[in-house]
């Protein structure tokens, strides 16, 4: 056998070997063959790896196979409990493959690599899959939370952990029994009813170590259905008036909690715990409106919670004022603020005349929440004014207001209110037309009043008379019985004294404008078009003082046309005349239309010393 397999010469026989006459020499020559020989055997592959041993469940396990310079098809195959399990088999392409498989189930599999459909040796091997208890799921409600008699239920995913399961439920008193039915897909379901409110400890183990996530805590809730919330303060309440009600558990106790939800901010409300078990609720309100009021035990919601309840305003901090509850006249809107001063709800106000009812508008400032109140009463006499919040009066309500009559048809005229010069007398006339109230006039000048003197001409008629001192814009006040006629207050342009300068030129009490028609001036043409562009834009060539543009140049006597340039004191058009005064150039004119002065200068008043 040395000879063929370890190519050995046979030198010696088998039976030289226990001979005790063999020669000393040719044994240790035959023996030393052996020291370098190697067995020329059949190669055959192997296998190595951690995979061919051991491995956990959904967790892939490896393994390396040497072909050993072995020819023929190689294949690895891999069975575990569930049956054939998945493998990637890889050529290295270096005379190796490389085997990963993946056991979903625990328990021993078994690994088989066969050379030509001969097993090599040392297979097949045996390794043993250990189970993840990591893997395994626990889920469902009824490990979350519950309610007294509710069935709580939960799933249980092994993952391929095939070991025994437990499940154990304990409750704030007494354990709570748990049926376990293992599904088709290999899943069990779970099922427990507790039976008193408070926490569940819910123990969770597969072969007697705990699963993920266990022991599971859970909160079994009281029957809200049992508990009773009542009294005046879930039903209705007035603003700065406490609200109170109670809360009867009724053998169902937890976590009370009780939050309260205002038009605008939340209301903190108090609750008082009660030797028998019950609770004392109390909440101010501050501002009227709808407010939700939440009542629950360990977080769910009583019967009958969220209430509802409307806080109604307190009209006692509700303030109504202004003159027109005082005073008024015919025909003169009567004017009036309500404050509600935080108490927001259904204003109603209503005005009685002495036979018909007034007019009303209201308006609300978005701002301020203060109400704007216009009444317009068409008849003298009492006035009964209603104001009320959320149909109850306010402070002062209903008032009680005398309505004079008023003075729409007093007439007033005269120059007087229709301009003047400074240092000149004037005058106008007031027309009573039958009314009898007391007549009042004064004046405001532009820097002090100027003294007005009334004469009574005993015919329902008066002449008032004034000197202004100055000249400016004069505001000319008129009343009867403290109520401005109509038109009042005037307002009155008196204007400088004046001298005139130059000869005549026929313009008294007219706006003149003289330009030209042949002028080769660009600058000439533009302030031409300038000026007629402000004229036009105020209107002025639409006045009956305003005459035609005249031309210069075209069938004007040149005696005349030098009087123009003398009087004006330059000779380049356009040359603008007010009441036969020359005007200010045409730059100083745009620079008045600029500054909104320009109206000023076309107010003048032909008188001159």
């Amino acid at each position: 056998m040395a000879e063929k397999r370890l190519d050995i010469p046979a030198i010696l026989n088998p039976e030289d070997m226990i001979s005790p006459d063999v020669d000393d020499l040719s044994m240790m020559t035959y023996i030393s063959y052996f020291r370098n020989a190697s067995m020329n055997a059949e190669p055959e592959p192997t296998a190595e790896g951690e995979g061919l041993y051991r491995g956990k469940v959904q967790t892939p396990a490896h393994f390396k196979i040497m072909r050993n310079g072995a020819d023929g098809i190689l294949t690895a195959r891999v069975e575990g409990p569930d049956g054939v399990v998945p493998s990637e088999f890889i050529d290295n392409y270096d005379g190796t493959y490389s085997v990963t498989y993946h056991p979903s189930f625990a328990g021993v599999h078994d690994i088989f690599i066969e050379l030509e459909g001969k097993g090599i040796p040392t297979s097949p091997f045996h390794p043993k899959i250990e189970p993840d208890i990591g893997l395994v799921r626990a889920y469902g409600p009824g490990l979350e939370t519950g309610k007294v008699g509710e069935p709580g239920l939960f799933v249980v995913e092994p993952n391929g952990h095939n070991g025994v399961l437990e499940v154990t439920v304990q409750g704030p008193k007494d354990p709570a029994i748990c049926t376990i039915k293992k599904r088709d897909d290999g899943n069990y379901d779970c099922e427990y009813t507790p039976t008193m409110a408070g926490e569940y400890i819910i123990n969770v183990k597969m072969d007697g170590e705990h699963v993920p996530g266990s022991p599971f805590h859970v909160i079994i809730l009281p029957d809200v259905s049992k508990i009773r919330a009542y009294g005046p303060g879930l039903e209705r309440g007035v603003v700065g008036e406490p609200g109170e009600f109670k809360v009867e558990p009724n053998g169902n106790d937890g976590v009370l909690k009780v939050w309260i939800e205002g038009p605008n901010d939340p209301a903190e409300c108090f609750i008082t715990k009660n030797p028998n078990g019950t609770y004392d609720c109390k909440y101010t309100p501050t501002t009227p409106g709808e407010y939700i009021i939440n009542v629950t035990m360990n977080d769910e919601h009583v019967p009958g919670s969220p209430f509802h309840v409307i806080i109604e305003p307190d009209v006692t901090q509700i303030r109504a004022y202004g003159p027109g509850l005082e005073r008024g006249t015919v025909n003169v809107p009567g004017e009036f603020k309500v404050d509600p001063n935080g108490n927001d709800g259904n204003l109603k106000i209503w005005v009685q005349g002495p036979n018909d009812p007034a007019k009303v508008t209201v308006v609300q400032d978005e701002n301020t929440k203060i109400y704007d109140v216009i009444y317009e009463p068409t008849e003298p006499g009492e006035y009964i004014i209603n104001v009320t919040m959320n149909d109850k009066h306010v402070p002062g309500s209903p008032f009680h207001v005398l309505i004079k009559d008023d003075y729409r048809n007093v007439v007033c005229s005269g120059p007087g209110l229709e301009g003047g010069t400074a240092d000149t007398p004037t005058d106008f006339t007031v027309f009573m037309n039958g009314h009898k109230g007391e007549l009042k006039v004064w004046i405001e000048g532009p820097n002090d009043p100027a003294l007005a003197t009334i004469f009574d001409n005993q015919d329902g008629t008066y002449k008032v008379e004034y000197t202004p001192t100055e000249p400016g814009e004069y505001h000319v006040n008129v009343t009867a019985d403290d109520i401005h006629v109509p038109g009042s207050p005037f307002i009155v342009i008196v204007q400088e004294k004046r001298v005139r300068t130059g000869p005549s030129l026929g313009g008294e009490g007219k706006i003149r404008v003289f330009y030209t028609t042949t002028s080769s001036s660009a600058a000439v043409k533009q302030n031409q078009k300038k000026l007629q562009t402000i004229l036009e834009k105020r209107n002025v060539h639409r006045r009956p003082d305003f005459e035609p543009w005249i031309a210069l140049d075209v069938g004007m006597n040149r005696d005349f046309r030098e009087m123009i340039f003398a009087k004006a004191g330059r000779r380049e058009p356009p040359l603008m005349f007010i009441d036969d005064e020359i005007a200010p150039t045409c730059d100083e004119i745009y620079k008045m239309e600029a500054e909104g002065k320009f109206d000023e200068l076309l107010r003048y008043m032909p008188k001159y010393d």
